[in-house]
């Protein structure tokens, strides 16, 4: 049986460093002539997009696997497996990030980073998928949101990646964004639904 502390503790350190390795492709403007430096700080705007958007995103996968792990009742030799690659995709994140900060209208470059993000999304739905067939995490709330919330995470990422492959990079966002509010809208009203028919799981209204 392996502990599931270690791998937490493992999982911590790894987006510490990769979050840390982001902010160091921002670089600071040098010899910029006088009054030029709001232009030069405008074009490393596209580079501060990028890390700005990968940082939430990051942050994002580590509450869920936070919360996830938080739901396993035990950790089998398949998740300690599925742990080391989605901390391998997350290791790549400054790569990608860094690539599609320097061609930020590349269809490649942000084909390719939008891919390390969905790689990153599938496999912990994969791991989420098979400890619920194997009744290796506890039923609830907490776990329909979790569930319900990656679902939202990875067909919105899925639906950019589909998008890049087609359209030009500038509709893709917008296609991100929407696909996200209406995934959201959905998940609220099948949270209600959820509820009426396990009250159980509701949480106490404060009087």
């Amino acid at each position: 049986m392996f502990s599931k502390q270690r791998l937490e503790t493992l999982s911590d350190g790894i987006f510490a460093i990769v979050m840390t390795l982001l902010v160091l492709d921002l670089k600071v403007p040098l010899d910029i002539p006088s009054g030029q430096l709001a232009h030069a700080l405008l074009q490393e705007a596209p580079t501060w997009a990028s890390f700005a958007i990968t940082f939430i995103l990051a942050a994002r996968y580590w509450t869920i696997q936070h919360r996830l792990f938080n739901l396993l009742e035990k950790v089998h030799p398949r998740t300690v497996v599925t742990t080391f690659i989605f901390l391998s995709l997350i290791t790549i994140l400054p790569f990608s990030t860094s690539l599609w900060g320097h061609y930020l209208n590349n269809s490649l470059a942000f084909f390719l980073y939008i891919l390390n993000q969905v790689l990153i999304g599938i496999v912990v739905l994969v791991e989420l998928l098979l400890a619920r067939r194997e009744n290796n995490l506890r039923h609830g709330d907490a776990l329909w949101l979790l569930s319900g919330r990656l679902y939202v995470m990875v067909g919105s990422l899925l639906a950019c990646l589909i998008a890049a492959a087609f359209l030009p990079t500038r509709y893709v966002g917008m296609i991100g964004v929407a696909a996200a509010i209406i995934s959201r809208r959905l998940l609220k009203w099948l949270h209600k639904r959820y509820l009426k028919h396990h009250p159980q799981f509701a949480e106490p209204t404060a009087h």
